[in-house]
């Protein structure tokens, strides 16, 4: 999650100097983003149980790729995931593909 969220804030400085363009496109990625994430918290909390990160990682690459960076692997988002929820990586897929 720390990755996903300092990326999301790298993003966001390059908006604010100038290095990356603030376009309708960058700006829909960063607001997928940051509805993931929020309903990645939302599921976890209403579940009571630890959801796999790694649900975000298709998030993580789309903001690296705003800034012209190679993803790192999923492995380095995994770092304190737990059990999974059944479903939860449909549904941010489902989410995802409708946004």
């Amino acid at each position: 999650m720390a990755l996903l969220t300092e990326e999301a804030e790298h993003v966001i400085s390059a908006f604010e100097d100038g290095v990356l363009e603030a376009d309708e496109s960058s700006i829909d990625v960063l607001k997928m983003v940051m509805r993931a994430i929020t309903e990645y918290l939302e599921d976890m909390q209403a579940s009571g149980t630890s959801i796999p990160v790694l649900v975000l990682y298709p998030y993580y690459r789309d903001l690296v790729g705003l800034r012209g960076r190679p993803a790192r692997s999923g492995r380095a988002l995994r770092r304190g995931s737990g059990s999974c929820a059944a479903g939860l990586g449909a549904r941010h897929d489902l989410r995802r593909a409708g946004s």
